[in-house]
């Protein structure tokens, strides 16, 4: 193992026990969590968003050579 991938792995070790780090990731975790609960409310109908979303996805990608001359 070489010196880069062993300080790596002690400061892993060292960040993985922290138990100041790991609440401050909990905290942030839950955060996230809250957020995306909230941001699928927004949404009655999910699926038809995704649905649309990937259609508009699957036109932008077809048509990107004419949308960056467009563009430039």
């Amino acid at each position: 193992m070489n010196e880069i991938s062993q300080a790596f792995t002690r400061d892993a070790e060292k960040k993985a026990f922290d138990k100041d780090h790991r609440r401050k990731l909990s905290n942030n975790i839950a955060k996230y969590n809250q957020a995306v609960k909230k941001g699928l409310l927004q949404f009655s109908n999910l699926d038809l968003a995704r649905t649309r979303a990937a259609s508009i996805k699957y036109r932008v990608i077809n048509d990107l050579d004419k949308y960056l001359i467009e563009f430039e």
